[in-house]
């Protein structure tokens, strides 16, 4: 089958496959995306691992020839993958530590996981922080959290799930996992487009490094805290204000805005902001001019990017950030992976501030002796800790580390900087997975009685919102606002009088991702503020 449609800049019509006009509509269709309601449209997520067919990496996180942290080899099905001193060959070298044996440890993928197996003259073995010999099962869900591999005291393995091949780093993020390539493509994509940007995830996940790539090349970038800015002079420094304006203005000032004309404007922790300055901005987003104090109206044409780690949706079921504002900021919505989702990362992140910290070529060296000053167990630690403060929280560890001591790191030194306790317990995901005691049952009743409202849901379940929406991905028996046809919203709306809340009351849906999908679609509907 094919389509003819009228030639762009040509009288001659244009003849399309069916699959090239799907693909062409598919590319030109709008981008909705939103993390509001994330049983709407949701972030691409890892699988879960469970495919036999599933993709299992095998990434070196820490070498004593640290040019090899990072280096990448796919765990085949078809084949028993063996490491030790002379296996595998990552590109064209083997692991090639003297401190590893030339008797294997071998991996094979089984049943969506990972069976380990030791041969008894095989390198120390220690698995997520716990010595292990003979063999050992790994789990889908374990080898997707990604599972720590330490042979002999001297190299440190993660093993990965990860559905596209490694690549280099760009936009300046260190990293090669799934969801850092993920990120790579949506900011090129946003970057290329138009309108606002709204940043979401968690603090040190590097929301400044996104908005600076997502700049308009060539022209001012402007970054604020907005947090940081007295709510009393916050107006005239995003707005500007004349001189004299109020007490205190002894001269007169452009403002934020105006020093960002033709280029970028990043508002970092807008969840922060006033409502009467979230008014303000809304104003400037919808008609392209600022009003300073004191002084007439001008145009100005800037790129808002915003950021927050909030609870930017509580904030809105509690309406202490206003929604118009939300939906303007919300253009496009990019969510940062917290580092604790990017094991595999975490040895080229750690070298890479490493080579920043050690300036001394000979510091380096240091790594590769009997005794190295920074032992493979700092690295084992590194990638089993939950990081809170993500890469931010790494790069300042890994400067105190480096600070601490010229000779080799002592386990108390270590534990200082990355805390006590057994390895192990920094290897159980966080946070922690509460989702397999509740049924459909009662999370639907738990919905029923929050009014579809993600919030007050996880919080009467006592789960997190992120546990919250992946049992909702997994239920069967509920209806995702997504799955709502055409005909069926514009049937209800029209039975309801546009009442979104009520039309969400009749499909048992989120009415946020109701007016998401009604977005999608282009149809009107109002929310009931009663």
């Amino acid at each position: 089958m094919t389509f003819v449609l009228p030639g762009e800049g040509s009288s001659l019509p244009l003849t399309l496959s069916f699959a090239a006009c799907v693909e062409l509509c598919q590319r030109s269709r709008p981008n909705v995306g939103n993390e509001l309601d994330q049983s709407t449209i949701r972030p691409q997520k890892r699988n879960e691992g469970s495919a036999p067919d599933a993709r299992v990496w095998l990434t070196i996180a820490w070498h004593p020839d640290v040019a090899r942290v990072g280096q990448s080899i796919e765990v085949l099905a078809a084949s028993e993958l063996k490491l030790s001193r002379l296996e595998p060959l990552f590109g064209a070298e083997p692991l090639g530590s003297p401190f590893l044996s030339r008797q294997p440890v071998s991996l094979k993928l089984k049943s969506g996981g990972v069976d380990v197996a030791a041969s008894p003259r095989a390198s120390a073995l220690r698995v997520d922080g716990q010595d292990v010999s003979g063999h050992l099962s790994l789990s889908a869900e374990r080898v997707r959290r990604g599972v720590v591999l330490t042979l002999s005291e001297r190299v440190v393995l993660v093993l990965h799930r990860r559905d596209v091949a490694p690549a280099a780093d760009s936009l300046g993020l260190v990293g090669a996992s799934e969801a850092i390539e993920r990120l790579r493509a949506l900011t090129a994509r946003v970057a290329a487009s138009r309108g606002c940007v709204l940043l979401r995830g968690e603090s040190g996940t590097g929301k400044e490094l996104i908005a600076r790539a997502l700049g308009r090349p060539g022209a001012p970038f402007v970054a604020v805290n907005v947090a940081a800015i007295p709510e009393s002079t916050a107006a005239a420094e995003l707005f500007g204000h004349a001189k004299g304006a109020f007490t205190g203005a002894e001269t007169a000032r452009d403002g934020l805005f105006v020093s960002a004309d033709g280029g970028t404007l990043f508002l970092d922790e807008i969840g922060e902001l006033s409502l009467d300055l979230q008014a303000a901005l809304l104003r400037v987003l919808e008609t392209g001019e600022v009003q300073p104090l004191g002084k007439p109206a001008r145009k100005v044409d800037v790129r808002v990017i915003a950021a927050t780690d909030a609870d930017l949706d509580g904030k809105l079921e509690a309406r202490t950030f206003r929604e118009a504002l939300f939906h303007r900021l919300a253009t496009h919505v990019i969510q940062l992976p917290p580092l604790r989702e990017r094991r595999e990362d975490i040895g080229r992140l750690f070298v890479h501030f490493l080579r920043d910290e050690v300036k001394s070529a000979a510091r380096l060296e240091d790594l590769k002796g009997e005794k190295p000053w920074l032992p493979a167990s700092v690295l084992e630690r590194s990638v089993l800790h939950a990081w809170p403060g993500n890469v931010r929280a790494l790069r300042n560890a890994v400067r105190r580390l480096c600070s601490m001591s010229d000779g080799p790191l002592t386990d108390a030194e270590v534990s200082q900087v990355l805390g006590a306790g057994p390895l192990s317990s920094a290897a159980e995901p966080a946070p922690p997975t509460e989702k397999s005691t509740i049924d459909d049952d009662a999370l639907l009743e738990a919905l029923r009685a929050n009014a579809w409202k993600p919030t007050p849901t996880a919080r009467q379940l006592g789960i997190s919102r992120t546990t919250l929406y992946a049992l909702i991905d997994a239920s069967t028996r509920l209806r995702k606002a997504k799955d709502v046809s055409r005909e069926e919203l514009e049937s209800a709306l029209k039975k309801h009088g546009g009442v979104l809340s009520l039309v969400a009351a009749q499909f048992e849906v989120s009415e946020r991702g109701l007016a998401l999908r009604c977005r999608e679609l282009g149809l009107d509907s109002s929310v009931d503020d009663s």
